[in-house]
């Protein structure tokens, strides 16, 4: 089973991204891919619309700007637990699941949104402080 993990930083811009029309948030994050035997990490961040309702987008892009992952969310509610599409690696690693907030940290949400297929599990971690990215950035620099 590969476990795919997005680890997302709170960091609330206006900067333009290529091939995204949305404008309010981008949280910069890292990705694990870990296939059982090798674990890869990719940093970057997600852009989002930052707003409850239904199919929001949601796009993670590699620091070169490639998009990773894109998909779109829906909540109904802030705390209730709502859905996920991601399609990831053009297509590669693609399906539904789940999207909750878990909380606010110094007025930012944090959570989770997972997918799970037949063979991976991908999970966006997000709302991460400077700190925890700034780690995760060193980690990899060390590999």
């Amino acid at each position: 089973m590969r476990i795919l993990v997005v680890f997302a930083l709170s960091i609330f811009t206006l900067s333009a991204c290529q091939n995204v029309s949305m404008s309010a948030h981008k949280k910069y994050a890292a990705v694990l891919l870990d296939d059982g035997t090798k674990k890869t990490e990719i940093l970057g961040f997600v852009r989002d619309s930052g707003k409850v309702g239904i199919s929001e987008p949601l796009v993670f892009f590699g620091l070169s700007g490639n998009v990773v992952c894109r998909g779109t969310y829906s909540m109904t509610a802030l705390y209730q637990p709502g859905k996920v599409y991601l399609n990831c690696f053009n297509g590669r690693i693609k399906g539904t699941g789940t999207f909750q907030v878990k909380g606010l940290r110094n007025g930012k949400s944090f959570g989770v949104a997972q997918v799970k297929t037949a063979k991976e599990t991908v999970r966006i971690v997000y709302g991460m402080t400077a700190q925890e990215f700034e780690a995760r950035r060193l980690a990899v620099a060390k590999k």
